[in-house]
């Protein structure tokens, strides 16, 4: 999570040695798109009890989420 005072809290990924990526532009926004995730089944729970994930749709719905 990263802090702006103009733009309040929002979710960012950080990996070492690269540039600081916003993710999520607050939240509230992440896990109401991981919602609509688990809902669409981009995120599946398969018959042994792990979680996968569908890439493309993946950002097939971010886009539509977040563009």
């Amino acid at each position: 999570m990263v802090w702006g005072e103009s733009e309040g809290c929002r979710v960012a990924c950080v990996v070492q040695s690269e540039p600081v990526e916003i993710e999520f532009p607050s939240l509230e926004g992440m896990i109401s798109f991981f919602n609509e995730c688990y809902r669409r089944t981009v995120f599946f729970v398969d018959e042994s009890g792990w979680v996968h994930e569908d890439f493309d749709r993946y950002e097939q719905l971010y886009d539509e989420f977040f563009s």
